[in-house]
């Protein structure tokens, strides 16, 4: 005899829809209001965390782009922190330097070379730089600017044929203005070397001599120019002149300082 599944199903189905309607109308009179709170709570943070997550997702090619812009952004970063680096390192060895405590320094950073006898450096008029105001690097002297935009500048060094600088020896690598003068004369740009001249014969000149500024309306005294190289002097002339070493290779350099305030 086979089972009448009929008496089985039918009372299941008219019990789903008695509580069907049971539900239908306790919802309508608001006593599943809680209920659905809960649920909605349980609901509402997984639906957020799958949109976030959807709102995260992109494509392929915009990912790459994504990427490449956070990588400059790094290098960016790196290289301020490089050079800041650099600035404070040479600001050290600035301050180590016998230099006088009322000068102001600019740091620059050396953003290349116009031409073998001028550097160009990042800051100019806007930045307080002028015509005329010497570039340093520690106690020597880099140049002087000439060529003065708002906020770059080029730099013309003591090798320029047409740098002319007023200078004196001594006998050691002492800036100390009570160190005894051996010679005065004009330090003078020959493009690839310099030359210490117009130096009378009855002046002390000796290879080994170091070479300062010995001040000028734009130049302050006792900045380092150099070594005399090679003395040059005959019998019946009136002047001598030496081959100067230059204090400072101008290629080598990263970060020098404007000197805004000295005379």
């Amino acid at each position: 005899m086979k089972p009448d599944w009929s008496k089985k199903i039918i009372p299941s189905f008219l019990l789903f829809l008695l509580l069907s309607f049971a539900l239908i109308l306790l919802d309508e009179g608001g006593a599943l209001s809680g209920l659905k709170g809960a649920f909605e709570n349980l609901i509402v943070p997984a639906k957020t965390r799958i949109y976030r997550f959807k709102q995260s997702q992109v494509e392929p090619s915009q990912m790459v782009k994504i990427i490449e812009e956070k990588e400059r952004k790094i290098a960016s970063l790196e290289g301020q922190v490089s050079t800041l680096k650099t600035e404070n390192a040479a600001m050290k060895r600035l301050l180590g330097t016998p230099l006088p405590s009322s000068w102001r320094f600019l740091p620059a950073q050396v953003i290349g070379e116009a031409n073998t006898q001028t550097l160009q450096i990042d800051k100019g008029k806007g930045d307080g730089v002028r015509e005329g105001m010497a570039v340093v690097f520690e106690n020597a002297l880099v140049g002087k600017a000439s060529k003065v935009g708002e906020h770059f500048s080029e730099i013309l060094l003591p090798s320029a044929p047409s740098s002319r600088i007023l200078a004196l020896t001594r006998s050691s690598g002492s800036s100390d203005s009570a160190e005894e003068t051996k010679a005065k004369g004009i330090l003078i740009g020959q493009g690839d070397r310099m030359n210490f001249e117009r130096v009378t014969l009855k002046e002390n000149l000796q290879a080994g001599d170091f070479l300062f500024t010995s001040g000028d309306e734009f130049l302050p005294p006792n900045l380092f120019l150099g070594k005399i190289a090679k003395v040059y002097k005959k019998e019946g002339d009136i002047f001598q002149k030496a081959e100067v070493e230059p204090a400072v290779q101008s290629g080598t350099l990263e970060t020098v300082f404007v000197l805004t305030y000295s005379l």
